[in-house]
């Protein structure tokens, strides 16, 4: 399965999302310590909530965030 794309619709990009190294630095600045390679690994794993717009990864920062929740709380419970 290859990263969901973004409506043809949509001429610009959503506020809300970034390109992967903006994703890197902001999962960075909210507590999550992440490099832009293992974004990027993660993302080729479809472990990580991505789309593609034209030839960019870009993520939401909400489904991020939402996502590295999701990665801590099981990480707890191991």
């Amino acid at each position: 399965m290859r990263a969901k794309a973004i409506p043809q619709k949509c001429n610009s990009r959503p506020k809300d999302w970034v390109a992967i190294r903006r994703a890197t630095t902001f999962l960075q600045e909210n507590g999550y310590p992440v490099t832009t390679k293992r974004l990027y690994n993660l993302s080729a794993a479809k472990k990580v909530p991505r789309y593609k717009w034209g030839q960019y990864l870009i993520f939401s920062k909400s489904e991020l965030l939402d996502w590295a929740e999701k990665m801590i709380v099981k990480q707890d419970t191991i």
